[in-house]
């Protein structure tokens, strides 16, 4: 029996000792988290209607009669408007007068009674103020038949034609004192009637480290939305604040995604930077596809990653209303905490694995106390 024992005993020392041998690693952590945002660039439009009205008898607009008959002296109420259906705009009128069954030249500007702010450069009236989107600048109010005309004109047509041109008021300044106020722009048929009212804001963006379950959290869901819709020339600037709100450091990297495939890319031109450095400068359609660090964060501390958008001024008709996208990411990296193996006798060794040291020696002592005892015990006897 007392051999048996001894037996058990020098098991459990086996295992004290090769507890004392064994390597105790920590885990790696090397903690990622991920954001990413849909950035929209939208362009706007221009399109304008011309619209002829005449007056009722209770001087309220209605419906223009063009087969009416006029009498020498009368003064005939046509209303002509321009309306903007678009993004604020100049607009201009040029008028012909088509009297091609009356002998001799009648008609001419002097019968026409324009609204305010008009001014004739060349063959046409420009109108000195932008119409805003839904506004009207009022053109013509009446045409004044000349008294002159006698009987010898009746049954004659007599026809004022009007062909109203809109230009961008965004980036573009005309000047009235020249003969050429729009500096011979050429002028493009609008190719669609959609419109959408830009609207625009100075909403904060920011992308913060909190870690926890919340990892990167980003505020704001389209970092291009404070611009509203954009127009040829426009240059515009954001900016995201970058920071770390977490007791430990974390590396943040930033990348791109080129998420649509069309012309518009092609046309505009980003730049990208962060404190200082520039990180992209091309082509909306270019991206960053390996991922660029923009900094190790200590708690507390941020940056900001600022862009600049620029549509070209020769960006014509064909892209009105079109629409574009990328995609941008962030990335944040907590430092890896090293790999650390405990071996016999570091003064490091995990309080779990001491203890249990300790209990087992503790252990095999009394029972190879005991097994003398006994065995002693029978000698006696």
């Amino acid at each position: 029996m007392s051999k048996k024992r001894m037996q058990i005993s020098a098991t459990l020392l086996g295992i004290l000792l090769s507890a004392g041998t064994f390597a105790s690693a920590y885990p790696v952590f090397a903690a990622q988290s991920e954001v990413s945002v849909e950035n929209n660039v939208d362009i706007g439009n221009i399109n304008i209607s011309l619209e002829k009205h005449g007056l009722d008898e209770k001087g309220e607009k209605t419906d223009f009669d063009d087969a009416q008959v006029v009498v020498p002296g009368q003064v005939v109420d046509e209303l002509v408007d321009i309306f903007n259906l678009a993004n604020d705009a100049w607009v201009r009128m040029k008028v012909t007068f088509d009297d091609s069954t009356i002998d001799g030249n009648m008609l001419d500007d002097s019968l026409l009674n324009l609204g305010d702010d008009w001014v004739k450069c060349g063959d046409y009236y420009y109108y000195t103020k932008p119409v805003k989107h839904g506004e009207a600048a009022e053109f013509l109010k009446s045409v004044s038949i000349p008294a002159e005309w006698t009987e010898a004109l009746s049954e004659k047509d007599q026809k004022i034609n009007f062909t109203a041109d809109a230009v961008q008021e965004k980036n573009f300044t005309p000047n009235f004192k020249s003969d050429d106020p729009w500096f011979g722009t050429v002028i493009e048929q609008s190719v669609t009637d959609a419109y959408t009212v830009p609207v625009t804001s100075n909403n904060p963006f920011s992308v913060a480290y909190e870690g926890g379950a919340a990892g990167l959290v980003k505020v704001g869901d389209d970092f291009f939305s404070n611009w509203g819709t954009l127009m040829p020339g426009d240059v515009v600037s954001g900016k995201v604040t970058i920071s770390n709100k977490y007791a430990q450091s974390v590396k943040i990297y930033f990348r791109t995604d080129t998420i649509a495939d069309d012309n518009l890319l092609q046309k505009l031109h980003l730049k990208i930077a962060c404190d200082g450095q520039t990180l992209y400068d091309g082509s909306m359609a270019g991206e960053i596809t390996n991922k660029v660090l923009l900094g190790d964060f200590a708690q507390g501390s941020s940056k900001d990653l600022t862009y600049t958008l620029t549509v070209p001024a020769e960006l014509d008709n064909q892209y009105a209303m079109n629409k574009t996208k990328t995609k941008w990411i962030f990335t944040a990296e907590l430092p890896e905490t090293p790999n650390k193996t405990v071996a016999t006798g570091d003064s490091s060794l995990p309080s779990a694995f001491a203890g249990l040291s300790i209990s087992l020696g503790a252990a095999g002592i009394i029972m190879l106390s005991a097994s003398t005892k006994r065995r002693k015990g029978n000698e006696e006897n």
